[in-house]
């Protein structure tokens, strides 16, 4: 099977998903802290819901989801500064989402493609940070004009 073939299947799968989420009206995951902020590019509100922080030895995967009543995309791949920073206040560091180059001048995301926001679902995103030392056991979260967040448990 061609990538682009794998491709389409996987995204058919996935609006097959949020279809059936949308239509059962859940389940949507439960949040353990809440965002809000304006998007860098954009004066409008957004909440970024935070379903998890987990770490291990090779990574780290923040799962979260976006509401917000006055735009439809807060975040793009292709704009690794629109995503969230992990802050370990504790250690007095910061960690930025993973990206890569693709040969082009745009470096992308090493997570989940934002699809367009909706009032009426909820699509779970994901995102990749470097792992976490030992010694970290709740962050804060930074994204966009937030200037604070509730801590995040990290789990391991």
């Amino acid at each position: 099977m061609s990538s682009a073939e794998v491709a389409s299947r996987e995204s058919a799968a996935a609006q097959q998903v949020m279809g059936r989420l949308k239509d059962s009206g859940g389940p949507v995951p439960k949040d353990v802290a809440k965002v809000s902020f304006q998007p860098h590019r954009y004066k409008v509100d957004v909440t970024l819901h935070v379903a998890s922080v987990r770490t291990g030895a090779t990574g780290t995967v923040l799962t979260f989801w976006l509401t917000s009543s006055g735009i439809d995309h807060a975040m793009a791949v292709a704009n690794p500064e629109d995503f969230p920073s992990l802050v370990d206040t504790a250690g007095g560091m910061k960690y930025s989402v993973d990206s890569f180059s693709t040969g082009k001048d745009t470096p992308l995301v090493v997570g989940s493609e934002e699809p367009e926001l909706a009032s009426d679902g909820v699509y779970v995103m994901q995102a990749a940070y470097p792992p976490l030392p030992d010694s970290v056991t709740k962050v804060k979260i930074s994204v966009g004009s937030a200037t604070t967040s509730p801590d995040v448990p990290v789990t391991r």
